[in-house]
């Protein structure tokens, strides 16, 4: 069976989006060092991991069929397992880390994580008459209960909170978006982002960047439920304004960034390793913070297109695939078939 054709667009905004992630964690040492530079941070952290949700969401089936248990294995839990091992390994050997437990996601490894709970979370919430509203109020309330049992281990919290954006991506799979292309959205998006830009500096030093991590309670911050609530359901607002506003000007059509972005997993898999050793090294030090967070940002580029290259994909596949032929029924044997945890629950 021929593998479906890829959609050109939707594989240059996970480039963009995963040079984004690479950017986001190359100024995240730089931060508190200037207003702009947090500005900048707080820019790209309001909607990129949004937008991947969204993203993911689309392309993810709305069923829990075996072949998409298989694939959910294959391609998410058994990169997860293996990349996790390695970080762990590399913040204890490496880093001299000696707080690092397997079992709780290490860093950037809580995004595998959450996207393997969304996938199968999906067809239990879209039997819900409202889906996205349950999966909104449910984010909202997360914040309210306390760290130790909904909050960063084991990347609880960030499931609750971005799911319905996962939700929302698969409920709009069959909109491509072109309605985005027209004149006046183009003019919405330059106008959101220039505002939500001046918002950024404007109130850069009185945010704390915590609220668009999505990872602490209310309590955390200081604040009460209403104020929380109120917060996150305003940061919810400014990611989905952004995330439409930079999904207007991703190019529609081919071009290279379109085959680097279809290689997105190994550049997010890979690059946590360079900015961890660059913190440990003291690299992010040497320049002043205006000048170390031009050059942080342009490296942050450079290293995702280094990373998305064939070059590199040859050389990790069994990383980022592990073969699991050995363990996992093959395909043809479950095409068709269910994965049912009980009658009930899904249908």
């Amino acid at each position: 069976m021929s593998k479906p054709r890829r959609d050109p667009y939707f594989d240059t905004a996970r480039f963009l989006l995963i040079t984004l992630v690479v950017v986001g964690h190359a100024l995240e040492p730089l931060v508190w060092n200037h207003l702009w530079i947090k500005a900048a941070f707080l820019c790209i952290y309001a909607f990129h991991i949004p937008t991947f949700a969204f993203i993911s969401g689309r392309f993810s089936s709305g069923e829990l069929r075996a072949t998409e248990a298989r694939s959910l294995v294959a391609r998410i839990l058994a990169p997860y397992a293996v990349f996790q091992g390695l970080y762990v390994l590399f913040a204890r050997l490496v880093l001299k880390q000696s707080s690092p437990l397997f079992f709780t996601p290490y860093w950037l490894m809580w995004f595998l994580l959450s996207l393997a709970c969304w996938k199968l979370m999906l067809p239990l919430v879209l039997r819900l008459r409202f889906p996205v509203l349950v999966a909104t109020v449910v984010g909202l309330a997360a914040g309210c209960f306390p760290d130790g049992e909904v909050g960063y281990s084991h990347s609880l919290s960030r499931t609750l909170v971005f799911f319905p954006f996962f939700v929302l991506g698969y409920l709009r799979r069959a909109d491509g978006l072109g309605w985005l292309r027209h004149r006046w959205p183009r003019l919405i998006a330059v106008a959101i982002v220039v505002g939500v830009a001046a918002l950024s500096v404007r109130f850069a030093a009185a945010v704390n960047p915590g609220w668009l991590y999505g990872a602490c309670s209310y309590a955390h911050f200081k604040v009460g439920f209403a104020t929380g609530l109120a917060a996150r359901a305003l940061v919810y607002l400014i990611a989905s304004l952004l995330g439409l506003a930079f999904l207007a000007f991703v190019p529609r059509r081919e071009t290279p960034l379109a085959g680097w972005g279809a290689r997105s997993m190994q550049t997010f898999l890979l690059h946590g390793f360079i900015v961890k050793a660059c913190v440990a090294l003291g690299a992010f030090k040497v320049l002043s913070p205006r000048l170390g967070a031009l050059v942080a940002s342009g490296a942050a580029v450079l290293v995702s297109l280094a990373l998305s290259t064939r070059l590199v994909e040859r050389v990790v596949f069994p990383l980022v695939h592990p073969p699991l032929d050995w363990l996992l029924v093959s395909e043809h044997k479950t095409e068709g078939a269910a994965v049912r945890p009980t009658q009930s629950h899904l249908q």
